[in-house]
């Protein structure tokens, strides 16, 4: 994964003359979206399996709204550099949030009730995942409307950031309400 990120950026310049630059920005953010999460799968086994998973969520969550909040502070004169390692940390922590999550959902299910319970956890996935990004649109509105703009400008998208690195923040007190030993059959403890 690293050498195709290495191989990416010299080609970068050749890419923004003859695709643009603004399509070659979001393409890496892509790529540095993608690489956070191939990053967390190869370590992902044995931070689960070192730590109680009351605690990764806990301590996991506070890091996933950390980097979510922080694109609030993306201002035009923040490096590409800050970016990218802000959007591929969240991107890491986002993805053991949600591997975890995944696996304590399936830790009490017997096998002939996988099928019920894959659909559930969809289901509530989809749900939470479509709330965060309604209320976020919602605040996005409101922000517009507060400051009186007539078409959205990047002032708008901060409330909403931190409105929903907050939310994320408040997931904390059902992680704190986990048994300490949640999830020690599915590592084997």
């Amino acid at each position: 994964m690293a050498c195709a990120l290495l191989c990416f950026i010299p080609m970068s310049g050749w890419m923004a003359d003859k695709f643009g630059a603004r399509n070659i920005f979001r393409a890496a953010i892509g790529v540095f979206m993608g690489g956070s999460i191939l990053c967390v799968q190869t370590f992902r086994t044995s931070v689960l399996g070192g730590f109680l998973f009351r605690a990764i969520l806990t301590a996991n969550a506070a890091l996933v709204s950390l980097s979510i909040a922080a694109i609030a502070g993306f201002t035009a004169y923040t490096s590409y550099a800050a970016m990218f390692a802000v959007l591929l940390a969240g991107g890491c922590f986002r993805s053991l949030q949600f591997t975890s999550l995944n696996a304590l959902a399936y830790a009490d299910v017997r096998s002939g009730q996988i099928a019920a319970a894959t659909s559930l956890e969809s289901v509530a996935r989809e749900l939470a995942a479509g709330t965060g990004v309604t209320i976020g649109a919602f605040i996005l509105q409101i922000s517009s409307f507060v400051q009186a703009h007539q078409m959205l400008v990047v002032q708008d998208f901060r409330p909403a950031f931190i409105a929903v690195g907050l939310m994320t923040l408040a997931s904390i007190r059902y992680s704190l309400r986990l048994p300490k030993d949640a999830g020690n059959e599915i590592v084997g403890r």
